[in-house]
């Protein structure tokens, strides 16, 4: 048990703003005892998605050397590709045994646990609106956040070892919601709503048919929930004044994305430079006058901006590549939950990061360490049933 501690840590703590240095030092810890760990092993995991994985890497270390802020783009690089490798490979050497998952899992549960119920109590206590300034995070990060952690809830909800386990899983889940309906994220309900209907999918088509009525009830549910969002967003924001559909219409990002193509068309095989922040720095007539969106607020048109058509084709790949791999995994006896729950950890990332680019730091590490996770069971399994 001992030996799990810095990964275990890494997983509770990666929500709470300001843990950057003990992350880092989880980081480096569990990295040094996954390398020990494969060492000693006699059937090492082998990396899946070499090719996309390696073709990612490249691209963006070449965009470092072109690019237009050298430094930025090399500090990016280490945060970005450096630490999410590190704690992808980590992840995926040690996720060996069920017990190691499960305890991996809890760990993740306990942090999403604190700092929601944290936020909860902060959000009723600041007149049931987020408070910007707390310490559990903005709403941007902990929506985004919502999103890369339901796979994992739901995994721990189907996969747990003991029936108080799983209740306490699905209530998590139901906590989940709750939250992302008190954030007033407009973008957080496509992405759940997704996980929701791959997952609902697979528990059909295996028969459950638990798994029709559930994606029925989470469908009424968040297309509600949309709604609701949509109207308190534009209370709070508005007085009043402004309907949901003019909320909707008036959204910044739509005008900002179509200057950003254009930019993209002008340099398409080659950007300005790895990072997120490369277009406020480089292309300021970008920003427009509110100052709202100093980046793409999309990950596919950020990468454009950075490295050109081939980071938006690199990324692409390599998203589909993993997707392959688990689509796979969930018809094949014992991996099917690890499958699934990686589907939708893909698709719901990706989907909410077409509308603010949080694919960063804190839920990059952790949407790679859960990568890690599924991908290093369903290896173990593989391997015992072989």
């Amino acid at each position: 048990m001992l030996p799990l501690l810095p990964f275990a840590l890494l997983l509770a703590i990666l929500p709470f703003p300001g843990t950057v240095a003990l992350r880092l030092i989880c980081l480096v810890a569990a990295a040094a005892l996954a390398f020990f760990s494969w060492r000693k092993a006699a059937n090492r995991p082998v990396i899946p998605c070499k090719p996309a994985l390696a073709l990612w890497i490249f691209l963006a270390a070449l965009s470092v050397a072109y690019s237009a802020i050298p430094g930025y783009s090399l500090g990016e690089f280490k945060n970005e590709i450096g630490y999410t490798m590190l704690a992808f490979i980590s992840f995926l050497v040690i996720a060996n045994k069920r017990e190691t998952v499960q305890h991996l899992l809890v760990a993740l549960a306990a942090g999403f646990t604190l700092i929601g119920v944290w936020a909860a109590c902060a959000w009723a206590a600041n007149g049931f609106i987020w408070d910007q300034s707390g310490r559990y995070g903005g709403i941007a990060v902990f929506s985004t956040y919502i999103v890369t952690v339901v796979p994992a809830l739901f995994c721990l909800a189907c996969a747990g070892s003991r029936p108080w386990l799983r209740r306490a899983a699905w209530l998590l889940l139901g906590l989940a919601f709750l939250l992302a309906l008190m954030t007033l994220q407009r973008a957080v309900w496509p992405a759940l709503l997704a996980e929701v209907a791959v997952i609902g999918f697979w528990r059909y088509r295996k028969g459950m048919r638990s798994g029709l009525v559930m994606t029925a009830i989470a469908v009424i549910v968040i297309a509600s929930s949309f709604y609701a969002t949509s109207s308190l967003r534009s209370e709070t924001l508005s007085g009043m004044e402004e309907s949901v559909e003019a909320s909707l219409a008036g959204d910044t990002r739509l005008a900002a994305w179509r200057g950003i193509v254009a930019k993209i068309a002008e340099h398409p095989w080659a950007g300005a430079g790895f990072g997120r922040g490369t277009m406020g720095r480089v292309y300021p007539e970008l920003i427009p006058e509110n100052k709202m969106i100093s980046h793409p607020h999309n990950v596919f048109l950020n990468y454009g901006i950075a490295m050109g058509i081939p980071g938006i084709l690199a990324l692409a790949v390599l998203f589909f590549c993993l997707a392959r791999i688990f689509w796979r995994q969930r018809a094949e006896e014992g991996l099917a939950i690890y499958g699934v729950c990686g589907v939708a950890l893909i698709v719901g990332v990706v989907i909410r990061n077409q509308f603010n680019d949080l694919f960063i730091r804190d839920m990059a590490l952790l949407y790679w360490a859960l990568i890690g996770i599924f991908l290093g069971q369903a290896a173990h399994l593989k391997r015992v049933n072989a």
